[in-house]
């Protein structure tokens, strides 16, 4: 799906916003809604491309509102993506044209971010031995 996004310039605009309050999001609602659009536009034999872009576009801006939330609680401090979803090439190019330039922010290696526990070791790991 990361690369469909990529190379897809249209997206359509029919899934709502994913809510985003005090740092948290829930995905349930974009997924039901994503699931319903995926199966119409099957069901018509049309790609879904544009529906797999908008819902990367949506991901990418609740992870940047999540992401500003928590700084705003808890100071500009460094943060860390890692797990699954920020082993996406859209999302982090989403995160890092859209992140302000004072905000620290570092990424797993992409082949490790699809488990938690690897990324953030990794990343604990060399932020340790390089300071």
């Amino acid at each position: 799906m990361d690369a469909i996004a990529l190379k897809t310039e249209n997206s359509v605009s029919c899934l709502k916003p994913i809510k985003v309050k005090d740092g948290f999001m829930n995905l349930s609602g974009i997924e039901t809604q994503s699931m319903r659009k995926a199966e119409e536009l099957s069901e018509a034999g049309e790609p879904a491309d544009a529906l797999i872009k908008e819902l990367f576009d949506r991901l990418g801006r609740s992870i940047l509102d999540m992401t500003l939330q928590l700084i705003e609680k808890y100071g500009n401090r460094p943060v860390i993506f890692a797990g699954g979803v920020s082993s996406s090439e859209y999302i982090r190019n989403y995160l890092s044209d859209a992140l302000p330039d004072d905000v620290r922010y570092v990424f797993g290696e992409p082949e490790l971010s699809g488990d938690n526990a690897v990324g953030v070791a990794l990343i604990g790991m060399r932020s340790y031995l390089t300071r």
